[in-house]
């Protein structure tokens, strides 16, 4: 009697482990997929990526504008941005926010130009009064659009924004009240070699898609290197850009009827001139 007790007890018990392991599996298996799924984040597109950094950027603007030299005409004003524009409406990524190009006179007349997200453009006014075509004020800005599209001064931001958290001492600085570092060697124009390639490659992808001949960045590169005494770009990364567009271009079927010079741009160069 007692061993038949047994036997049915530990019947009963084999019979309830496998009953509960058939409902505490599935239980389980949604629970953890469940907890999963709170904890893994899906990376943001990069079109995410261009707005939030477009919050930043226009912080930026009142900061850096207090440090340009503004150069200011309502009809190439409203010229320029209707050229960005036309860039811009090929970039997916850049089409909420919309544009604006500025020119300014650099006060030791070295031809830099410089972007910040929020599609802000600025333009040495003695480089464009260098460009003889469109394609090639067309590059300026697309080259530009590039940077931001690369992140190239946010990333450089935040990195120097980490560095200024924690001094040497291992003291904490408040980052936040500290003056944005835009043109010394590690400020967030600072860009490399490398940067200066992949946003060349992106300038020539927006220059296709809108129209305009491709080449006009070569010729933009070659204008630096025949004036090295204003271009902040040294002979050996001048060669290197011009050779990199060839490539690139190289890879794209020839535009027909590519814009070169419209007669807009004519009327407007004279203009520009005058600034």
């Amino acid at each position: 009697m007692i061993k038949d007790t047994k036997m049915l007890i530990l019947i009963f018990i084999n019979d309830t482990k496998k009953t509960l392991g058939k409902i505490l599996f599935p239980l389980c298996v949604i629970f953890l997929t469940h907890c999963s799924g709170l904890t893994v984040t899906q990376p943001l597109k990069k079109e995410d990526l261009v707005q939030r950094d477009n919050y930043q950027g226009l912080e930026f603007v009142p900061k850096l504008e207090k440090q340009l030299k503004i150069k200011q005409d309502i009809e190439v004003s409203v010229y320029l941005k209707k050229l960005a524009d036309t860039l811009v409406s090929s970039t997916p990524e850049l089409l909420k926010t919309p544009i604006g190009v500025i020119l300014f006179q650099e006060k030791n007349h070295v031809w830099k130009n410089y972007s910040l997200p929020g599609n802000r453009v600025y333009l040495s006014l003695d480089l464009i009064k260098h460009l003889e075509f469109e394609s090639e004020l067309a590059s300026a800005i697309a080259f530009e659009l590039a940077h931001i599209l690369n992140r190239h001064s946010i990333v450089l931001y935040e990195k120097n924004k980490k560095n200024l958290e924690e001094n040497e001492n291992g003291e904490f600085l408040d980052a936040q009240n500290k003056s944005i570092d835009f043109f010394s060697p590690h400020g967030i124009f600072a860009f490399s070699e490398e940067n200066l390639l992949v946003s060349t490659e992106v300038c020539i992808g927006v220059l296709y898609r809108s129209g305009f001949d491709p080449r006009g960045i070569g010729e933009f590169w070659k204008k630096h290197l025949t004036n090295l005494k204003y271009s902040p770009y040294d002979n050996d990364t001048l060669n290197k850009l011009i050779e990199h567009s060839r490539q690139n271009i190289a890879l794209y079927t020839p535009l027909r009827n590519p814009v070169v010079r419209s007669h807009k741009f004519i009327s407007i160069q004279k203009k520009i001139q005058k600034l």
